[in-house]
């Protein structure tokens, strides 16, 4: 096990090395044995330049693809505004310590708005609705928070009813 781990650092500093010497791609994978998507990760973690055809992935267009990533922009877009492949973007996302954490974070606060404004809205709307017909109207949503956010759910549907007892007279 330590060595193994050993000789897999050895081979990472290899790559390191012939990447900062400037050496393609295909040459240090060759000579390593190493996959390009291994070799470009390695240096977009390491902070090498690396040139490809037909684009150059440079500092500068690095730093403008994680700064359109923490605004939340999506991958697809963020591909077609610089020009490159969305696996390369997300390549780069991946990358960088705490994005895709963060993205993961923002993507999971709009979702919350958007249910919480579903039933927000269903409930000014209809002011007298029971649970049973928010949840039938707005299932998506009610579900969603039903699942990650059940107190504020709790907090914000009409109180439950109760149960009426159908009492017959027997005869």
């Amino acid at each position: 096990m330590i060595r193994q781990r050993a000789l897999i650092k050895k081979v990472e500093r290899q790559c390191l090395i012939l990447l900062q010497n400037g050496s393609s791609l295909s040459e240090v994978n060759r000579q390593t044995g190493k996959s390009k998507n291994y070799l470009k990760n390695l240096a977009l973690k390491n902070g090498i330049t690396i040139m490809s055809k037909p684009h150059i992935i440079n500092k500068e267009l690095h730093q403008r693809i994680v700064k359109l990533a923490k605004l939340n922009i999506h991958r697809r877009r963020i591909s077609e505004l610089c020009g490159i492949s969305i696996g390369a973007v997300e390549q780069i996302i991946s990358s960088k310590k705490g994005l895709v954490s963060w993205r993961k974070k923002c993507r999971f606060e709009s979702r919350q708005r958007r249910h919480r404004v579903c039933i927000i809205r269903y409930r000014q709307k209809y002011p007298l609705a029971i649970r049973k017909e928010i949840k039938k109207n707005c299932y998506a949503s009610f579900m969603w928070l039903y699942k990650h956010t059940n107190e504020w759910l709790e907090r914000n549907l009409p109180p439950p009813t109760k149960v009426k007892k159908n009492n017959r007279n027997k005869a």
